[in-house]
């Protein structure tokens, strides 16, 4: 998501997939990803959510990374799925991720961190993009 917020070529790239409901190819997730760890401090443990998504992005990461790494697998139903990430919304000035079914705000309407009333979806929470990427997965 951070590559999206940049004005590179490679976000231009990553947003057409993401828009369409289409995985980011390995190719550029892995660049991706392998960038992001260079950049960040040594630390003794980081989570990864959603990489890797394939055996091949988990040897990728064997292979370029100089550290022991774990792979948790959650399998969870489709409609389940479905029903959490459509439920997502997001607090447009903060960033702050709540969902309409498990974990709103505290008041309603307002940002439980800045107290904004802006929310918005993502994109690639549509009920038709979230289909496209379990058939996918």
């Amino acid at each position: 998501r951070t590559v999206m917020e940049s004005n590179t070529a490679e976000a231009d790239v990553v947003k057409k997939f993401i828009k369409s409901g289409k995985l980011v190819p390995s190719n550029i997730i892995n660049k991706i990803v392998v960038n992001a760890l260079k950049n960040i401090e040594q630390c003794k443990s980081i989570i990864l959510d959603g990489y890797p998504r394939d055996i091949f992005q988990a040897d990728f990461l064997q292979e370029n990374l100089q550290m022991d790494f774990k792979v948790l697998f959650f399998d969870i139903d489709d409609a389940v799925v479905l029903r959490r990430l459509s439920g997502r919304i997001s607090c447009t000035d903060c960033g702050t991720i709540y969902n309409k079914l498990y974990c709103m705000p505290k008041i309603n309407g307002v940002c439980d961190v800045c107290n904004s009333s802006s929310f918005q979806n993502r994109v690639d929470d549509d009920e038709s993009i979230i289909k496209l990427r379990l058939e996918s997965y």
